[in-house]
């Protein structure tokens, strides 16, 4: 076993340069990509962890914290998909409610004007209707009236025609 100082030393010496291959302009290669790579990575680790106890306990909080976030994760995507889509705001769905009221008061409105304005159009209508009828009756009226009055006067004529 290595003392405690050589330990460190290695440890950051292992943090540093774990990829010691890798050229500085290129990007790293995933751990995907390169199993190997993975499996020397865990062997190192792991020799870590039983070198050190804080190493272990401190791999240990960082799966369960990450654990921790997956199921925070999963719970909330289960949740998500359980709740139906938000609801309108109820103020929302009454204004639309009152403008729809309000639309078709408007509407209505403009039907009972157009009827109003076509009895008023047809009223004025048969009021000249009636206006010229009556002037009709009143000329021929007054012709009558007037023959009646030729007649009178031709009448009298005839008779003092007879008398004188």
């Amino acid at each position: 076993m290595q003392p405690d100082g050589a330990d460190d030393a290695a440890k950051e010496a292992a943090q540093k340069d774990e990829k010691p291959d890798e050229k500085p302009n290129e990007k790293p290669a995933k751990d995907d990509e390169n199993p190997a790579k993975e499996a020397a990575k865990e062997a190192e680790q792991q020799m870590m962890m039983q070198q050190d106890p804080n190493m272990q306990k401190q791999m240990t909080d960082q799966i369960a914290s990450r654990a921790a976030e997956i199921a925070a994760e999963v719970q909330e995507q289960y949740a998500q998909a359980l709740t139906p889509p938000p609801q309108e705001d109820p103020l929302v769905s009454l204004r639309k409610q009152e403008l729809a009221l309000r639309g078709s008061e408007i509407q209505q409105k403009a039907e009972q004007f157009q009827k109003k304005s076509e009895m008023e159009m047809q009223k004025e209508s048969n009021d000249t209707m009636i206006d010229t009828q009556r002037l009709q009756q009143q000329e021929e009226i007054a012709q009558d009236r007037i023959q009646t009055q030729r007649d009178i006067a031709a009448m009298n004529a005839m008779g003092r025609n007879k008398n004188g």
